[in-house]
């Protein structure tokens, strides 16, 4: 049961410069609103990428 657990929240290592490019990304205009943290901007840019991802597939 613990391997599950593990699997669901698990920790991720990011480029520094890409962590800093998402930090400063964050920080322009009005993005602070739509995002009020890094993790809540990587896991809806993963989110939006694998969705787009499954569409292209799917018109195969």
């Amino acid at each position: 049961m613990k391997n599950n657990q593990k699997e669901a929240g698990s920790v991720v290592k990011i480029d520094k410069s890409l962590l800093k490019d998402v930090d400063n990304f964050i920080k322009e205009g009005d993005n602070h609103f739509r995002f009020s943290n890094k993790k809540q901007f990587i896991d809806r840019a993963v989110y939006e990428f694998l969705k787009k991802e499954k569409e292209i597939d799917d018109k195969k």
